[in-house]
Order: C-alpha cells, then structure tokens, then sequence
C-alpha cells in the first residue's frame, strides 16, 4: 500500500509542477512598445563561467521585451541570480543604445568561495537547547569544514568534514549541478563514517536526555547518490538513494529498547527519497516577496532484510507579502506524516527539527507520528543598508557589506500526533501555540541572526536565540 501511495505521488508531483514556472508574454504586435535587447554583457565575474549565470536568465540577446515589462522583469532575473547564493551581490541593469534598442549588463560580486571554517557547534538542536542544559561543554561539537563553493567556476561543490566532540564524524560530499548541455541535470555524491561517545538516547517531558561514555555508544556508516532535474527556472526535483548501517552497544539498549526498535543493537537500511522544490522568493537566505512550495516523499528500508521501514510524506507552503515599503509579511504552513505508528526513536522527527516546531517551544523536542505547524510573522524594516569596507578590507568578496535591521512580532499554531508515549505526551495530541516579538539582523543577504521573546501554551516566557530564517 505505501509503495502504491508514493509511486502515485511521484507522478503527480512530476506531471503537475512542469506546467509551474515563469511565462513572458511577448504578443504585442505594437513594435514600439517593445525593446530589442542587442547584447547582454556580464561584468566582474572572476570565477563565475559566463554559461552558468546565463542559465538563470529568462531573456537574451536578440529578444523583443515590453516596455512597461522591462522593470519587473530585471528586478525578477536579479532575484534568480541571487538564489543561485553565488554572490553578494547581482543587478541586471538596462543600457540605452538608441531608439528602441538596449543593451543589458549584468554585475555582480562573487562571493569568498572556499571557506576552511572552524566548527564550534551544539549537540543539540539549537542554543536554546544547550543554554537550558547548563552550557555543557562536552556538549559542544568542534573540528574543521572544508567547503569549496563554485568549484571550477561551475556552481559545482565540494564538502569535507572533520569532526571532533560530541560526535566525530569524517563526511565527504561532491554535488554537480549540471552535467548535460542544457544545464538540466546533475548528480550527487556523498559518504560518511561517525561515532559518538555521547548519545541523544530519549526524552522526559519532551527535554532530551543523554548519556555520556568512555566508550563508543554509536557508530554509522553512510553513502548516497543523487541525481537532480531543473524543470524551469523556478523548480527543480531530485531522487536519492542512501545506503545506512549503524550500531549501538548494549547501554543504549537498557536506556531505550526502542532506539532502534525491539532491542535491536543493528540498523541497516536502504532508503529512496523524493523531492520537489518550486522557489519564486526574492532571497533564499531571507526572502520578503514570494512564494515557496516544498514537497517530499521517503521511504527508508526498501528490502525485505532492511531493519526498519518508514514512510515519510511532507510538505511546505510558505508566502511572504509587501505590505508597504517597509512592512512585510510571511506565513507558512508545514505538515509531515510518517507510517507506521511504531518506530524506532533515532527515526522520529516531530517538532523540533528543521523549523518545524512553534516558537516558544524552541528547547523542546515533541515526537509524533504526524504533525502540522502554521507560522505568522510580521516585519519592520528598521534599516537596510550597504556599507562600503573597501578602506578597512581589500578582499572585494568582504569589502561591500550588506546588512538590514528587522523588528517583528509573529504567533504560531501547531498540533503533533501520536498514539504512542515518546517522552513528549505533555504536547501531544492538543493545539500548540505560541507567540512573541524580536529582532532579525542580516547580514550579506543570507547570514540570519535571530534574537526574540517568546511565551507559549504553558504560559512559559523566555529570550532564544536562531542563526537560521525562523520557517
């Protein structure tokens, strides 16, 4: 029945969301309310191939665009330009040449693209979590992440981790996105070794529980493929394949039989996942004019010699609104369902986990088997700005600075559903809320820094702090 389901699922999804993308209307037949666009230029792309900043474009040379088009138009391919999260900065801007006819110039600033960035990170799922467990150092995680972004000026990356803590982990990961010639299709490559001496093993009350040992708890082996399809320009779908083996001693056994399900000290798996993305917001990193849709369908353990099988169903709706030059808002709607209602703890992801969680209840951590969460917030725009460092720093990647001050409230609603007890049954199975103000500060159009002041059903009020958009 779950493979009939997500068989029918894949193709609806394929079929539907080919007709979702960015249409022109050029059918006007009045020759002087157009533009004729005799060349389109790039300007300061160092690494960045020319092929690859065109094929975000909707427009090129030769084309005939409306007049009274041309404005939105260019705003719209300078948003496409920046969700390929290549650079800094990125404007397409018109240059006159007479009459009717224009040029285009696309400038842009490149971001740093190799990045050997120290990891000083949290076991658990955000500072909130770690501060409420008394700043535990041996709760930190720390090591080394080397990422080369752009990788031969093709938006290619490669990813290497070196992990050390609360988990050690070696992961390596190479992802192409294009590998035909119409810049359609790409693949992905990724394998992964960690242990742990420390391990998450349950919940009481919905608060993480763990355990610390001098020796391994946990060790898992992992390695997928991917391939990657790029319908339009606004949506993209990929399936993946994962190979998973993991083992655990016979301690976190006696702490939770049901880690991985029956007392089971083994868990190997084959896993198929599906997902659809369709992106129309201005900025990725932290968009205020858009929509966005996300859909996903998994199903972890595909043999009959698989240890675990879980089908896993979500979905994301998510729009944001200009309410006025500087008001904005957003709402989002996100649901998952899993089957069956049985699984192993280390599989379960309820609320807590990837923006699916209302605010307020941000140091807990809600199983279930299915959940839907609905998010509103409303914006301010304090300030935006771009300062110019070219005086302090001669790195042109770093020297433009773009920063922008928001002031918010937001309220949330949610509802989590199980038939089981996982350690959270004080949430679920009721309606969640949860409400509050704060303030976003971004930097370089993507680096979110959230700072609020929440209260949620149990009337508990409390400061969190996110490094991520709040979705």
């Amino acid at each position: 029945m779950n493979w009939k389901f997500l068989l029918g699922l894949f193709i609806v999804l394929w079929v539907s969301t080919n007709s979702i993308g960015f249409a022109q209307n050029t059918t006007n037949q009045d020759s002087t309310a157009f533009w004729w666009i005799r060349r389109v230029t790039i300007e300061c792309n160092h690494k960045t191939v020319d092929r690859i900043i065109f094929r975000e474009l909707s427009i090129k040379a030769g084309d005939r665009v409306p007049k009274k088009d041309l404005d939105s138009l260019l705003v719209h391919e300078s948003h496409k330009l920046m969700n390929t999260k290549l650079f800094v900065m990125a404007e397409v801007v018109p240059y006159p040449i007479k009459q009717d006819t224009i040029d285009l110039i696309i400038s842009v600033i490149e971001k740093w693209y190799f990045y050997p960035v120290p990891i000083i990170d949290f076991a658990d799922r955000n500072y909130n979590e770690w501060a409420a467990k008394g700043y535990n150092l041996d709760r930190l995680i720390y090591g080394v992440r080397l990422i080369q972004n752009n990788f031969r000026g093709r938006k290619e990356t490669l990813k290497l981790y070196l992990q050390l803590g609360f988990t050690r982990v070696l992961d390596f990961e190479y992802n192409i996105p294009y590998i035909n010639k119409d810049q359609t299709t790409g693949l992905t490559f990724q394998i992964g070794y960690a242990n742990a001496k420390n391990i998450n093993w349950g919940l009481k009350d919905a608060i993480v529980q763990s355990y610390k040992s001098e020796n391994i708890l946990e060790e898992k082996f992992n390695a997928s493929i991917g391939i990657t399809k790029r319908t339009s320009f606004y949506n993209n779908h990929s399936f993946s394949l994962k190979y998973s083996n993991s083992h655990i001693s016979d301690t976190v056994v006696t702490l939770n039989p049901n880690y991985y399900q029956k007392g089971q000290t083994s868990q190997r798996y084959f896993q198929l996942r599906y997902r659809f993305e369709h992106n129309r917001r201005d900025n990725s990193g932290y968009p205020l004019k858009g929509n966005y849709i996300y859909a996903e369908a998994q199903q972890t353990g595909l043999l009959p010699s698989d240890d675990i099988s879980v089908l896993k169903l979500e979905g994301i709706y998510a729009k944001f609104i200009p309410l006025s030059k500087k008001f904005y808002y957003s709402g989002s709607w996100r649901g998952q369902l899993t089957f069956p209602q049985l699984q192993p703890f280390n599989e379960m992801r309820g609320f807590g986990f990837n923006g699916s969680f209302v605010r307020g209840l941000d140091i807990y951590r809600v199983n279930g088997q299915h959940f839907a969460v609905w998010k509103n917030t409303l914006r301010f725009q304090l300030f935006s700005t771009i300062f110019n460092l070219k005086k302090i720093l001669k790195i042109e990647q770093f020297n433009t600075l773009p920063m922008a001050l928001y002031l918010k409230s937001y309220g949330d609603a949610g509802y989590v559903h199980s038939n089981f007890d996982y350690g959270s049954n004080i949430f679920t199975n009721q309606l969640l809320w949860g409400a509050g103000t704060g303030i976003d500060l971004v930097f370089y159009n993507s680096t979110v820094f959230r700072f609020e002041y929440s209260v949620n059903k149990r009337m508990e009020a409390g400061f969190f702090m996110n490094f991520q958009t709040d979705f």
